[in-house]
């Protein structure tokens, strides 16, 4: 079932072949999960290595041991390694701007739609701090990373979605990554402050078709102003 691993990166090489086999549920959920001595045979690795490899998907959540019993794959882990490599994926330095903002699109644009049919005057109060705190970062011309996460982040909220929410709070390092001083010089930031005035303000009026259509405005001045450069 496995391949000898190179030694040059043992434990990553056995991380990321466990990895596909629970994948395949060769190890069900909630199923035991072969021990140090049989993996170590299995990849001819020294036990050390193999302990590492284990400490790794422990610490993903992909498996749990447990004293006097062993150790077994979790009900969750097919998803936390989905997680994993979403925000592995959406981490690589060689991925596209475009492809992020084409899927935020998406749905930030429905997002913004169902916050303002569900949003109550709390929550209004919350977004506008959220916007006030950003347009006073832009208006300085400062990092605007966290303040712009926040911002869209409240947006998730209000939507009252929780797979939406999920969504941002998965990939939440790299939407504050994405907003990192490249991306701001490229974006111009009189444009995207209005456009966020503009969602705010049509959340605030409950109107949700306006709402829609002003984040959608948003991502596509974003999508051209990345274009341009």
């Amino acid at each position: 079932m496995f391949k000898p691993v190179l030694k040059s990166s043992l434990y990553k090489d056995v991380v990321n072949q466990l990895l596909e086999e629970i994948k395949k549920e060769t190890w069900g959920p909630g199923e035991k999960f072969p021990g140090e001595l049989e993996l170590a045979n299995e990849f001819e690795v020294s036990r050390n290595s193999i302990r590492e490899a284990l400490k790794s998907l422990q610490l993903m959540g992909v498996i749990e041991s447990f004293p006097g019993r062993g150790t077994f794959v979790t009900k969750e882990a097919v998803r936390k390694i989905q997680n994993s490599e979403l925000v592995s994926l959406l981490s690589d330095n060689e991925g596209s701007y475009m492809e992020l903002l084409e899927v935020r699109m998406a749905i930030e644009a429905q997002a913004s739609y169902l916050a303002a049919q569900r949003v109550d005057d709390e929550g209004i109060v919350k977004l506008e701090k959220a916007l006030r705190e950003l347009e006073e970062r832009m208006k300085k011309r400062e990092d605007y990373a966290m303040q712009g996460f926040h911002f869209h982040m409240c947006i998730a909220e209000l939507s009252q979605n929780q797979y939406i929410l999920k969504f941002f709070q998965t990939i939440s390092e790299e939407l504050i990554a994405q907003r990192n001083l490249q991306y701001q010089e490229k974006i111009d930031t009189d444009k995207s402050l209005k456009d966020h005035i503009d969602i705010f303000e049509a959340i605030k009026n409950r109107d949700a078709d306006k709402a829609r259509e002003a984040m959608h405005k948003h991502f596509i001045h974003a999508m051209g102003d990345v274009k341009e450069q």
